[in-house]
């Protein structure tokens, strides 16, 4: 796995991070008061290029780990295979992590459509009753 295979084959690309690298340096050095920015003396300097240096290793490291080392973590995130059945039926106990907090969003769309329903009917039973009232008294 080598970073730097066709980095040079883009000449778009090239352009485009230079210009980039070149504004954010005059913009720090001589950006000034109008960007609220001072000048980064060389500690700083080497500080901040030793971090954008040290992501290549380090995207080098995580890409080559095992995927096996994380097996444990697919118990965590909600099986979408699972059918809507067993969901409804399946306890929330049962389900470890993050997944006992979770609803599949059809569960949770049919939940809010059945609130607006005994809303709506409330609002509708009050309305009769209040032009039943209305009628009564007229």
């Amino acid at each position: 796995m080598n970073v730097w295979t066709g980095l040079c084959d883009n000449k778009w690309f090239i352009g485009i991070s230079l210009i980039t690298v070149i504004v954010q340096i005059v913009i720090i050095f001589i950006g000034g008061r109008p960007l609220r920015c001072t000048p980064l003396d060389m500690n700083q300097n080497l500080f901040t290029i030793g971090l954008a240096v040290g992501i290549i290793p380090w995207n080098l490291l995580v890409a080559n780990i095992p995927e096996r080392w994380f097996t444990w973590a697919s118990a965590c995130v909600p099986n979408k295979e699972q059918d809507e059945e067993e969901a409804a039926n399946s306890s929330v106990m049962g389900m470890s992590g993050r997944a006992s907090a979770r609803m599949s969003t059809k569960m949770v769309k049919l939940k809010m459509q059945e609130g607006m329903k005994d809303r709506f009917n409330l609002m509708s039973e009050a309305h009769k009753k209040d032009s039943f009232k209305a009628n009564i008294n007229n």
